[in-house]
């Protein structure tokens, strides 16, 4: 399947997806992850169904299907920003990773998970790689990313 206009990479139906995204035992927690965020911060958004996709180098994310724009809205900071599905999916995908990644930075969920480590590097480094290449692919909605992870 060919690339359209401002989305990083293909889609993809590898059943490991999001075990390889959020790491072993929280492949669940993740995805729910995702759509609770967008739930919280897209007042557009009714549900439906959401594409996998790998860039070259590797990294993932995940986005809504089809081509809406979104209103992402960040109250308590008084932003309001518009993306395509592919940028909100970029972006709702990099927060869902950092919180995942802070939460099992916690000593309690420490001692209760044994894979927290493990989880902790995997959302870091995968935060990291998606991060890169939407910057290294001047990504259309790269800035309003930013601005939406920074509020």
């Amino acid at each position: 399947m060919a690339m359209s206009r401002g989305t990083l990479g293909l889609l993809t139906t590898d059943p490991a997806f999001l075990t390889a995204l959020f790491g072993h035992g929280e492949s669940l927690v993740g995805e729910s992850a995702i759509y609770s965020l967008a739930t919280r911060f897209c007042p557009d958004y009714r549900g439906g169904l959401w594409n996998h996709v790998q860039t070259p180098a590797g990294a993932r994310y995940m986005r809504p299907r089809g081509d809406q724009i979104y209103r992402l809205e960040r109250p308590a900071r008084f932003a309001v920003m518009r993306l395509s599905a592919d940028g909100a999916g970029i972006a709702l995908t990099l927060l869902a990773l950092k919180q995942i990644g802070n939460w099992t930075q916690q000593p309690v969920v420490r001692i209760l998970i044994k894979t927290a480590e493990a989880t902790t590097a995997i959302t870091r480094d995968n935060f990291l790689a998606l991060y890169e290449a939407m910057m290294a692919a001047e990504h259309p909605d790269r800035f309003t990313i930013q601005a939406f992870l920074d509020t």
